[in-house]
């Protein structure tokens, strides 16, 4: 439909020029016509006769026809994939509109124009270099969305739209992704009459939304769209557009597993294809797939190698990511198939694929390599190889190697993460290139057992540090870079405004029925956020830097802050092994085990007998899994900080046993608290808030009306003891109470930032499907939500030195690689808290209370968080009868974050117009009494 459109266009602008020479316009009218039946068919024909087109227009100086001759070839050779024949005409047609701007009529230059970005744009897009096809689709957006007065502007627009929706989603940007499909969407409904074939529109945008879809490995969704997807094009006869959709389905049954069903669509499809096309090359590819997954890696090779060869013909013998792709599959197979010298030459060829200029590649740096997720799963491959050959041949070299790749792949990681302004966005990445962690871990393992050089333990360390909490550090950085870097305050007032626009309108849309007027409001504040991210980085470039700097703190300033009594241990739970680092004040120790399922279920096992109080503890199992997870050099400790990883995140290690014999808590002997990474750590200690005096304590304990009597805090049934709980913190600080009916969310949410502890005794929910979503709640009121969700959470600023969140399964959540739990106590350090103390079950209401109360007792005669906690329990177990001593009743909560003792004012107040004023009077009393002697 659009080569018809142009075909009309083209024959008004020569018209327009030529209709004083009736041969010169019959010659034209005869070699347009004679081209146009080849468009689809026989590009060369098509050529052919366009081109004597073309010097006709030449040779009579028409400008304007020239033009759009040279916007026709164009289209064709897009329509082809014949890019060398595409760039000639693209720079023929710019060098056209600059030189012989004036010569153009108007009419002709502005139809023209936005036609030539669009398909120089186009022309990057298919060579895959969106860093130059970007710009200038987003310059096109910018123009052409102000001007949907037309029908040519609007199909342009359409067309932006859906290039953005592809780039973005390979970029792995799916929120920015799905925003402009959206777009497209809207655009579509709204003026369909601009379409002639509306259908095929929206089959279009079916594809894009399943491969978004197949990107984020929900194959089930993309494969249903796929097949209508295919079924319609079968009806239409639209070859290209059939193939395409043929491969993106049989590649979703690839990843999917579903080898014999990818199989048989190849032997299908294979007949549509044309002698030479351009497609077929990646049909020799999915083939090559097919084999590889079947583990026949001799079949795989070959067809990869002929598919090489096409796509090397294609790319000019030019470096390209498609052929770095290719050579890393032929690795790949290589590699599986224990043939590592040959796999080795391969990944070395796409490495070099993906270097610029002329780089060697033991040359490699961040900055003369494509940065992007392919090229980690690339680096990541070599670093796999190197490892192999090592355990072959025992030279170090290649070990040493293999660590050296490994680094470069997660500085690689640290120059894409700040390109992903959405937090969705960024876990999908990390989910993707986590096991680089334990790769690169499993290399400094073995060098360190060969060499004993301590530089191994410190790159461990960075190593462990760089796995964990990426997002919090970001929002830390961000603290920082407010209060000490000048970054004005009104452009962070802005950000946080546009965050909580979205998360309003996301809440809405969740809460309620979906409407479409919700889903136009969230994609326009959607856009607003990302222009102000876009001008940010222009206009606040410090501002930027400061938030993604992804320095972390070494190993030797951890070890010169720790006590001779105090012990660090930090883990990654990886698919081969768990790591530990265990850090004393005068040892290191880098420690693995494997991980096995056993080890997992022990694990499961462990964690469902001390969250039940029906469950028997098992004193033998436990002491088990202390020493396993306990290295030995922490053993005689007092004061252990661990960083979990994984399914560690949910073990309370102070109810692990320390007897064999009986049982004898961990709690008994340790002092135990949690970190997300030492950097964190390091940084929350950094920070300090301002006038976090004004208010000590803000304790909250909600009513509820249901009548089911529990002491579980599960659903929202009434909490007996939570008024108690909150009452009793007033005995030892200076506190504000909101309690009962007054304890709504309105009541709650607009003076916390004035509080240095905030307690929230009360229900919680985690939600594993949408973590955001999880919640605490607070008094129902008939016109408000009371639900507390981790999404705005996030977006509260608070100053608070401790938030104690005595509620059920606080600290549990979707466990995310190297973010740990999404859980509501990570979204309370997110928004600002230094400590939490949070749940890692559903607690009971009446030992929960006993515990809290005790807990700031402690706090209140100045030991520190951990220890306060540690002595609270403690005092619970030392009062409670057998059956109360169940871990269920006190290990569920656990500290998290710093640990430093709370300064209580109200005591030194209490000093100062109390204590001090009688020692003043017994020190006059004295005086007077030796005067009158």
């Amino acid at each position: 439909m659009r080569a018809k459109l142009l075909f009309l266009f083209l024959l008004l602008y020569f018209f327009s020029n030529a209709q004083n020479d009736s041969v010169k316009t019959k010659q034209f009218e005869k070699h347009t016509a004679n081209a146009y039946k080849h468009i689809y068919t026989n590009q060369d024909s098509a050529y052919l006769f366009f081109n004597k087109a073309l010097k006709l227009t030449e040779e009579q100086n028409w400008h304007d026809s020239k033009a759009s001759i040279l916007s026709y070839i164009i289209y064709v050779s897009d329509y082809h994939y014949n890019l060398p024949v595409l760039k000639h005409n693209l720079n023929n047609l710019e060098q056209l509109l600059v030189k012989n701007k004036d010569s153009l009529t108007p009419n002709s230059y502005n139809n023209l124009l936005p036609l030539f970005l669009l398909n120089k744009a186009n022309y990057y897009f298919k060579l895959e270099d969106y860093k130059r096809a970007k710009p200038l689709f987003l310059e096109l957006y910018k123009s052409l969305k102000a001007k949907t007065d037309s029908k040519e502007n609007i199909t342009n627009l359409s067309s932006v739209y859906s290039f953005l929706t592809n780039i973005y989603t390979s970029e792995g940007k799916y929120n920015s992704a799905i925003n402009f499909h959206d777009k497209a969407a809207i655009l579509l409904n709204k003026h369909p009459h601009f379409f002639e074939d509306i259908e095929s529109r929206k089959m279009l945008l079916k594809s894009y939304m399943a491969k978004i879809y197949n990107s984020q490995k929900q194959y089930r969704k993309g494969i249903s769209l796929l097949e209508e997807i295919v079924e319609f094009y079968k009806q239409k006869n639209y070859k290209n557009s059939l193939i395409t959709s043929y491969q993106a389905l049989i590649n979703s049954y690839i990843l999917s597993n579903n080898t014999e069903k990818a199989l048989i669509l190849l032997s299908n499809s294979e007949k549509i294809y044309r002698k030479n096309d351009p497609f077929y090359k990646i049909l020799l590819e999915l083939y090559g797939d097919v084999y590889a997954k079947k583990e026949d890696h001799l079949k795989a090779i070959n067809y990869y190698q002929e598919s090489l060869t096409l796509f090397k013909n294609y790319r000019n013998h030019e470096k390209h990511i498609d052929i770095a792709l290719i050579e890393k599959k032929i690795a790949e197979s290589y590699f599986n198939s224990k043939q590592n010298e040959k796999s080795l030459t391969h990944i070395n060829l796409s490495i070099n694929n993906l270097t610029l200029l002329e780089s060697k590649i033991k040359d490699i740096t961040t900055n003369n390599i494509l940065t992007n997720d392919k090229t980690i799963e690339i680096l990541h491959l070599k670093s796999k190889i190197l490892t192999k050959i090592y355990t072959s041949n025992n030279d170090l070299e290649y070990l040493k190697e293999a660590l050296q790749t490994s680094l470069l792949s997660i500085e690689i990681l640290d120059v894409i993460k700040p390109t992903l302004e959405n937090k969705n966005d960024k876990q999908f990445l990390i989910n993707n290139v986590y096991p680089i962690f334990e790769t690169a871990l499993n290399e400094c393992f073995l060098l360190f057992n060969q060499t004993q050089d301590n530089s191994l333990l410190s790159k461990a360390f960075y190593i462990l540090e760089k796995s964990k909490s990426t997002q919090l550090l970001e929002v830390l950085n961000l603290t920082k870079a407010v209060k000490f870097n000048n970054i004005p305050q009104q452009l962070i007032d802005k950000e946080q405004q546009l965050l909580d626009d979205i998360s309003k309108i996301e809440t809405d849309i969740y809460t309620s029925e979906t409407s479409s007027e919700k889903q136009k409001e969230l994609i326009t504040a959607r856009e607003i956020y990302n222009s102000f991210l876009d001008s940010i980085k222009i206009t606040q470039p410090k501002y930027h830097n400061l938030k993604y700097n992804y320095e972390v703190i070494s190993l030797d300033n951890v070890t010169q802050k720790i006590s001779e009594t105090e012990g660090n241990l930090s883990f990654l739970y990886g698919k081969n092994h768990v790591y530990q680092l265990a850090i004393t004040k005068n040892k290191i120790e880098l420690l693995r085990f494997e991980s096995t399922n056993s080890f997992k279920k022990k694990l499961i096992d462990f964690y469902q007998t001390v969250s039940n109080f029906k469950s028997k503890y098992d004193n033998k199992k436990a002491y088990q899994l202390f020493n396993t997870l306990i290295p030995e050099v922490l053993k005689n400790k007092t004061n252990i900080t661990i960083l979990p990883d994984g399914f560690l995140h949910y073990i309370p290690f102070e109810a692990l046993s320390i007897s064999s014999s009986k049982t004898k808590y961990a709690i008994e002997s340790f002092a135990i608290s949690y970190g997300n990474s030492f950097t964190l750590l390091d940084q929350m200690n950094q920070i300090e808030y301002d006038d976090i005096q004004k208010k000590k304590i803000l304790a909250v304990a909600p009513e509820f009306y249901n009548t089911k009597n529990t002491n579980e805090r599960a659903d929202f049934s009434p909490l007996i003891f939570n008024k108690k709980e909150v009452q009793n913190i007033a005995n030892y600080f200076k506190t504000d109470t909101i309690i009962g009916k007054k304890a709504t969310l309105k009541n709650i949410e607009k003076d916390l930032a004035h509080y240095q502890v905030l307690h929230f005794a009360t229900h919680a929910s985690a939600n594993d499907e949408y973590p955001d979503f999880s919640y605490l709640a607070f008094t129902p009121t008939k016109n408000e939500s009371n639900l507390w969700y981790i999404k705005d959470i996030y977006n509260t600023k608070l100053n608070a030195d401790l938030v104690a969140l005595s509620a059920c399964q606080t600290g549990i959540g979707k466990l995310e690689n190297g973010e740990g739990s999404i859980s509501l106590a990570r979204a309370f350090t997110y928004a600002g808290a230094k400590s939490l103390v949070k749940s890692l079950w559903k607690v009971n209401d009446k030992s929960s209370a006993e515990i809290m109360s005790s807990f700031y007792n402690k706090l209140n005669d100045g030991k520190n968080k951990k220890q306060a906690l540690q002595y609270a329990k403690k005092d619970y177990l030392e009062k409670s009868i057998k059956e109360l001593k169940h871990p269920f009743f006190w290990a569920g909560f656990v500290i998290n974050g710093n640990t430093e003792p709370i300064a209580n004012s109200y005591n030194f107040y209490w000093i100062l117009y109390v204590v001090l004023p009688l020692l003043l009077l017994v020190l006059a009393r004295k005086k007077l009494f030796y005067f009158f002697k």
